[in-house]
């Protein structure tokens, strides 16, 4: 896991993000939902070469939703755009998420 803190300031207000970087390996599932209380937003980052990781992100929603709540805000982003032609999740499907 890669763990940092950045202040930032947003719309003239300060707020602290924490970013977890888990790179999407499920032994650190458990472990990373266990930070989810009290949590405003996430943003999760899904492989568009990859269903594997695309279809990963049903299970991180489920338990944002469960532990955080329905109310916190949650991005969705495909990276590796570079490589459209290797693409394997259709971007619709992204965006129906």
């Amino acid at each position: 896991i890669d763990f940092k803190v950045k202040p930032v300031v947003f719309n003239d207000t300060r707020v602290k993000l924490q970013i977890w970087d888990t790179a999407g390996q499920e032994r650190f599932h458990t472990l990373s939902t266990s930070y989810f209380r009290g949590a405003q937003g996430f943003v999760l980052v899904y492989d568009i070469t990859s269903l594997d990781s695309f279809q990963g992100i049903a299970s991180w929603m489920k338990d944002i939703h469960e532990k955080a709540g329905d109310e916190v805000d949650i991005i969705l982003l495909g990276n590796k755009c570079d490589k459209e032609t290797e693409r394997v999740v259709p971007k619709l499907k992204g965006e129906k998420v």
